[in-house]
């Protein structure tokens, strides 16, 4: 009976563990209509991926994104809602074992990125892998940054490119351990 008992534990305790482990998700290149990925799934992003044609992606709080060398993630003409939490952020990384600064391209908002696009509780961490774009790179748009922390970023934290490039809102975010500036603005005009 006490072998028995202790195989029931152990199968209990297996069954547990395989059901905490999140499922890995490839993500597809282009997103062009509404996505929203989920906290019980980590996200694979293998290839550039683009917001566009007025798609929304939703990330739930407590969601993991892991993009791989020379990968990011990019808004082109729709909106990134990546709202965590202080308890549940969400994390944007690098999907290498050993991840160094620079091992992912990093978040790049261009000009048709709606107003609505928010970063809340979000850490974003071993970006920066093209000197043509940082951890978070903002093109002729405008974001919420909220409450985020940008570590461990070759080049610069936030590049704001551009006349109209600027930010909705800024609040209680932490630039730290980046090769660059906190932050660049740099607004070219013709």
């Amino acid at each position: 009976m006490k072998s028995l008992n202790s195989l029931l534990i152990i199968a209990l305790v297996f069954s547990i563990l395989l059901s905490s482990c999140n499922k890995e998700i490839v993500v597809i290149p282009n997103i062009t209509s509404d996505q929203t990925w989920t906290s019980n799934n980590d996200y694979a992003v293998n290839d550039d991926t683009i917001i566009d044609n007025g798609a929304t992606l939703t990330i739930e709080p407590g969601t993991v994104i892991k993009s791989a060398a020379g990968k990011g993630l990019y808004v082109y003409n729709g909106t990134l809602i990546a709202e965590g939490t202080e308890e549940k952020p969400i994390v944007f990384t690098s999907s290498a074992k050993n991840p160094a600064k620079g091992a992912w391209v990093g978040l790049v908002f261009y000009e048709g990125t709606l107003n609505n696009t928010t970063l809340k509780y979000c850490e974003i961490e071993y970006a920066g892998g093209d000197q043509n774009y940082r951890a978070i790179h903002i093109y002729e748009s405008k974001i919420h940054v909220n409450y985020c922390s940008i570590v461990d970023n070759k080049y610069n934290g936030i590049y704001l490119w551009g006349t109209g490039a600027n930010f909705m809102s800024f609040t209680n975010n932490e630039i730290d351990d980046i090769d660059g500036h906190a932050i660049v603005i740099s607004a070219h005009v013709n």
